[in-house]
């Protein structure tokens, strides 16, 4: 289980490494919510939750986040709207959201670097999400 303890700001200051990866994988486990016969729970974050959030990240990278700071600031909005939309207290999303939510603030958007290590995350627990099979 994924700790929000055991993340770290060197995987957004300095970069990926093998504890970030081995964690994003770790978290996209827990977000598809395998059952014990391997069906996904209905807890689980679905693939269209996923994309949603990443795919506006990835816009933000694309039009500069130096020179996007506004749309940053709002991701963390966005995503609470998403977890209320949600409305269900045991959803996976919540995990997300508390994961996502720590290493946003380490950004500082005016660093691209920062920005970029924070888009390689999300894009390490998009494809484990998508490895484990999530809906």
């Amino acid at each position: 289980m994924s700790n929000i303890n055991e993340i770290k700001s060197s995987w957004i200051k300095e970069g990926m490494d093998r504890e970030a990866v081995k964690f994003a994988e770790t978290l996209a486990k827990e977000l598809v919510d395998l059952n014990d016969r391997g069906f996904t729970g209905r807890n689980a974050m679905t693939t269209s939750q996923v994309r949603n959030f990443f795919g506006e990240v990835r816009r933000i990278q694309m039009k500069g986040s130096n020179q996007n700071q506004s749309d940053f600031y709002m991701l963390q909005p966005k995503l609470a709207y998403a977890v209320a939309r949600v409305g269900n207290r045991n959803a996976k999303i919540n995990k997300f959201q508390e994961v996502t939510n720590q290493l946003l603030n380490f950004v500082d958007p005016k660093n691209v670097a920062e920005y970029d290590n924070l888009v390689s995350f999300l894009e390490a627990v998009v494809a484990y999400h998508k490895a484990n099979n999530g809906k």
